[in-house]
């Protein structure tokens, strides 16, 4: 594993370990399009000190030669901890560090550096000429914008530049995802072989297959993911619930206030144009994701376990990861139907269940 330091193109930079670039392209999507990203290897100074969040304070004994007593020490402050804040960074105080922060910045942002390293310590620096030498370190995200913006051009014609933009991915790494889909069907398509046999014969060997899914689930939810320590299939499933469902145009039909009709069953909650939309759509980008799972899983399986605890992060990492239902209580309203006690909203009108005016 290599140490590159990555200039991202605003005024930011990272400290990541890739195999290689490729990996290390995948490795930064996981936070950001790294378009227009800039990186070298770096084997410079490292000085970078970790701290839990919480704070104490210690009763030192004032007698020479005595040691610390538990009790001396006490813990004061966990709010941050509570709330599942972990180890803090932050550089050392000492000349490695320093010589670590120079190193880092001559790199990422050479001209902000020669201004900064060029000056005695103790001069004070002109504003003027600090604001010349960031908009020039800027000119990284200009070019980068150029680049995206050139993409999203092109996407109305070219499927991989559309690809790139709905993925916000660099477009070589749209390309080499693309390779990667046109190597693994060439596979699939050479294994083929010609199907004998009647369609009867071969809905009678899809019969028990299909059976399969009738079956208990209970066990399906804590199966690990292939290849992986930590996920399930279970995690894979809410990841792709939230991105192609969730997220999705159901996300539109679920927004707004809410409606007495909705809760009444001898009404549709959605209309038949509204259900082939969100069939269609789901159904598109499952299939772009089934896509991306053949290819990553078979080339770069880290990649595709980066993409699941993305979207989890995003999305769906509050998720139960093994309940298989659950039940759907009546709302809770102050107002009630006088007829039937059924809970109303505020703003309706009418009683769901047994339609009188409120």
């Amino acid at each position: 594993m290599a140490l590159y330091l990555v200039r991202w193109p605003d005024l930011s930079c990272t400290l990541v370990t890739a195999r290689d670039e490729d990996h290390l392209v995948y490795l930064l999507d996981e936070v950001g399009n790294p378009e227009g990203c800039r990186w070298t290897e770096y084997d410079g100074p490292l000085f970078i000190d970790f701290h839990l969040p919480v704070r104490i304070a210690i009763d030192w004994p004032e007698q020479a030669g005595r040691p610390l007593s538990p009790e001396a020490v006490q813990i004061e402050d966990l709010d941050l901890f509570a709330q599942r804040e972990g180890l803090q960074a932050e550089v050392g105080a000492g000349d490695t560090a320093a010589e670590m922060l120079e190193t880092i910045m001559k790199f990422a942002f050479p001209a902000t550096a020669a201004e900064i390293y060029c000056a005695a310590p103790e001069e004070v620096l002109e504003e003027s000429q600090l604001r010349d030498a960031l908009r020039a370190d800027l000119m990284l995200l200009a070019e980068s914008s150029w680049r995206r913006a050139h993409t999203e051009r092109n996407a109305k014609d070219d499927s991989l530049a559309k690809l790139a933009v709905a993925m916000d991915v660099p477009m070589e790494l749209a390309k080499h995802w693309e390779a990667m889909a046109a190597a693994t069907h060439r596979g699939d398509q050479d294994e083929h072989d010609v199907v004998d046999g009647s369609a009867e014969d071969e809905a009678d060997r899809l019969l028990s297959p299909l059976e399969l899914l009738d079956s208990e689930t209970d066990r399906s939810q804590t199966i690990p993911l292939r290849g992986h320590p930590e996920l399930t299939l279970r995690d894979e499933a809410n990841a792709i619930t939230a991105h192609i469902f969730r997220n999705g145009f159901l996300e539109d039909l679920h927004s707004g206030l809410p409606s007495p009709l909705v809760t009444n069953p001898r009404f549709a909650r959605i209309t038949d144009p509204e259900m082939k939309k969100l069939m269609i759509e789901s159904s598109a980008k499952l299939a772009h994701w089934l896509c991306l799972r053949e290819m990553l899983l078979e080339e770069k399986p880290e990649a595709y376990y980066q993409l699941l605890r993305v979207v989890a992060f995003r999305s769906s990492r509050n998720w139960e990861r093994e309940a298989q239902s659950c039940e759907i209580s009546a709302p809770e309203h102050e107002q009630a139907c006088a007829s039937c006690n059924y809970p109303l909203h505020p703003e309706w009108r009418c009683c769901p269940v047994c339609e009188r005016p409120v």
